[in-house]
Order: C-alpha cells, then structure tokens, then sequence
C-alpha cells in the first residue's frame, strides 16, 4: 500500500478555511467547486461534493451549514434534515415562506445578515453559484452594487460568537464564483474581513489517495500486490490535470465493462479519447483542448502521458529514488499506457527516444529545466546548456513540428540550427538537439 493513503488530511483549501474562521467573516471560493473532494472520515478517505465537504469540516468547528441559497433553488436548509429546517425556518420567519423561489437582493442580503447575526444556531450561509446573480459583471446595475457593497458591509460589522469548542468564530459566508474573475472587484476592495480562496485541481499525492480508494471498486485489486502499486501510481501520472470526479468516471467505466483493475490504463485512454477529446473538453488546468494546430500562442507543459514538472517533483518525494529509476518508471508508464489503447480511435503518435528511453507524445511536450514548465526538468537539471524554457516539440494535422523558445545555445534539427519562435516542421524521423549536449529522436506513427 503506498503510503500517502497514512497521511489523511482535509484538502489545503479547507484547513486554510478553518484556520481563518476565526478572524474572517466571508470566503470566496472559486476554480475546482464543482469536483469531489477527499474528505477524512473514520481513519479513511470518502469523496463528497463541495457542500458535504464544508459541512462536515466545519463542523469540526461546531458549525452547521444553515441555508444554502441559489438563484435557481431559491433558498434551502442543508443537509435537509427536519430538525434543521424548523430551526431555519423559525430564525428567517416570513423569509422562509417564499425559500423555493428566487429572491429579490434585498431579500437576500436580509436572509443573509439574519443567519450571520444569529445568537440562536451556530450556522453558515452559503450562496451556491454565485456567478448567476450578476447579469453583466463587467457593467453591474446600481442594484447589483447596493447588494454586494451591503455584503461587504455586513463582513466588517458582524461580531463572533462563542462556539462548543470555546472559540470565538464568526457565522460564516461562503461563495461559490465558478471563475475568480466572476467576482466582483468592488465587493472583494471593501473589506478585509473578505476572504478569497481558489480551489485547485487535485495534486499528484491526491490522486494517488484518490486511486486507492477507487481501486478497491475493482474484484480483482489487492492491496499486497507490488504491481497494483505500480497501477496506482501511473493511474495518478497519467491523470495530471483531471478533477477526482473524473477519476471516479475512469473507474466507473471499468468497472461497469469488467475490465481488470490492470487495464486502467486503456480505461482511461479511453476516457480521453470519447469525453475529453470528443467534447472538446479537457481537465487539464481547467483549459479548453483544441488540435495542436489551434494552440499556437503559447506551449502547454503537459503532454498526454507525463508528469507536470512540479508533481515529477511530487513522484520523486513519494517514491525516492534516483533520477534515472524516475525516467524509467515514467517511460515505462507512458509506453505502456500508449500501447494499452489500442481499442480506442487511431490517431497520430510520435516516438520520442532519449538516451534514458522511449516515451510517446500524442499532443504537446515543454522540454526545459523549468520544472514549472516541463514534466521531465529533473532530467536536465544537469545539463547547463539547456535553458529553463527551451523548446515545444508537437503534432499538428499529424505532423511532428519543433519550436525553439528563444533558447540561449539554441535547438538543431538534424545538425540545423532552427528560427526561434517558429514551428520548424520536420520529416517523420528526425534528431533533435537541445543546446550542445541533449538529443532526442523523433519518429512519426499514423493510426497508432
């Protein structure tokens, strides 16, 4: 069993959160909202949506979430027990009436300061997809900007109130913005009692928690088997970027095919190729996918089977070996993902082989000793006459292409120094050299 399922913990956005209710008063939350979440329960992972993760971490703090409001619903008690809508429902009297339906910003701020104000429950209000109450937010109506300047207001003049656990903590507010910029800027400048939060997509240790407690979905999986290790780690290696909800999708579609927990490789291949790529949709950094050929105003730092450069970092932590075992798993994991797919659409590949190995691209690789921007910077960390950020190496329209990045010793295709900045398409096999000393071989499959 590897050992990041010993260390359980609330995600690094919640226990920011709970450090801080003492001292603010309202949290934005913004980015990841809409994922699952590791939440530690009874010595073991459970993944629940936002709402249930913020129940149960705050009340480990003595609070309950009292209302959740969104335009849509209108405003409901959660988690919907009978017990705690009667006590909502006697606090917010005549309010409560209309909950099913969406109320006025007058009404609302009045919903809200009675919950925060309240000596009678310890309880948080909470405004689901708050991106929908502001028509244009750019151009806010004087309604719009009498409300949230109001909010704003209510989070420097509410007091704390004494709680179980004999802390002073403030009746929470929390909103959930689907994108940062969604918030409004005169709302977050009134006051410091506002706090703003981005939730990130998982990191490499979360998935790997993620996968161990999805793993054992499967009949087949063993936590004594080495090889199921090995699975767990490169399922999380090929899953940079997906949110834990698509995690359990892959494990999902394995499962109701039957698939062994040793083919999770092609199940999320698979995934790749009929969601993510299908839809157009992908969960890297929360960015749109498009082809190769649209992406051309700057390089993405992930290709479909590697590591980011920061969590190559998290791998080698987890798993301390040296530089070159690292290569190899990486290596290893990539051939062997690219071959499990076989059952998914064909589409063009590129064999990429260093001195340490061959790995296979399917879209975009960032060669560099940035380990910000390329998932294999610890494997130039050596090379000197490599820059930071040296070059892209692609497919477009089924071509491998090279770019140079303003490299200080420059990029050679086939022994030719290429134009910085420019793609510099080349034949389907070609050598690539990265300042004086890395080299790399390239050759181009169709229909792999």
């Amino acid at each position: 069993m590897l050992e990041a399922s010993e260390r359980l913990h609330w995600p690094h956005w919640v226990r920011q959160i709970l450090r801080l209710l003492p001292i603010r008063s309202q949290f934005v939350l913004s980015g990841n909202i809409r994922d699952v979440f590791l939440v530690p329960v009874g010595g073991r992972y459970v993944l629940m949506n936002m709402l249930d993760c913020l129940q149960s971490a705050l009340a480990t703090r003595g609070i309950e979430l009292a209302a959740v409001y969104d335009k849509m619903d209108g405003l409901r008690v959660y988690p919907g027990s009978v017990r705690a809508a009667e006590r909502v429902a006697h606090l917010l009297g005549d309010g409560w009436n209309a909950s099913h339906l969406p109320l006025e910003f007058d009404q609302l701020r009045l919903q809200i300061q009675t919950i925060v104000n309240s000596r009678e429950i310890h309880g948080a209000f909470v405004i689901n997809h708050a991106s929908r109450l502001v028509v244009r937010p750019p151009d806010m109506s004087q309604e719009e900007l009498e409300f949230f300047g109001g909010c704003a207001k209510l989070a420097e003049i509410v007091t704390p109130l004494d709680s179980p656990s004999g802390r002073s903590l403030f009746n929470p507010v929390f909103w959930l913005f689907d994108q940062e910029h969604d918030v409004p800027s005169c709302f977050m400048a009134a006051s410091e009692r506002i706090y703003s939060q981005d939730v990130p997509k998982p990191d490499f240790e979360d998935r790997i928690a993620a996968v161990q407690l999805l793993a054992n979905t499967f009949p087949d999986y063993s936590e004594t088997a080495p090889e199921h290790d090995e699975l767990i780690t490169s399922f999380a290696a090929q899953t940079n970027g997906f949110s834990l909800q698509a995690l359990h999708d892959i494990s999902r579609i394995a499962t109701d095919q039957e698939m062994p927990f040793a083919s999770i490789s092609e199940a999320v291949r698979c995934y790749q190729v009929s969601v993510i790529d299908g839809s157009g949709t992908s969960h890297r950094a929360g960015r749109i996918d498009v082809t190769a050929e649209e992406r051309i105003d700057g390089p993405v730092p992930i290709s479909d089977f590697s590591l980011s450069g920061a969590e190559s970092g998290d791998l080698v932590r987890h798993r301390p070996k040296d530089c070159g075992s690292h290569a190899e798993r990486t290596i290893q994991a990539t051939r062997g993902n690219a071959a499990r797919a076989g059952n998914c659409a064909p589409r063009a590949r590129a064999n990429l082989t260093w001195p340490w190995g061959t790995m296979s691209l399917l879209h975009t690789l960032c060669v560099g000793r940035n380990p910000d921007f390329s998932p294999l910077a610890a494997l130039f960390a050596e090379d000197l006459h490599m820059s930071r950020r040296h070059a892209e190496l692609g497919l477009a329209d089924g071509h491998l292409y090279v770019r140079d990045l303003g490299s200080k010793c420059g990029t050679y295709v086939n022994d030719r120094r290429i134009p910085p900045h420019e793609r510099t398409f080349v034949s389907d096999t070609a050598t690539i050299r990265f300042g004086t000393t890395t080299t790399v071989t390239l050759h181009l499959e169709n229909g792999v």
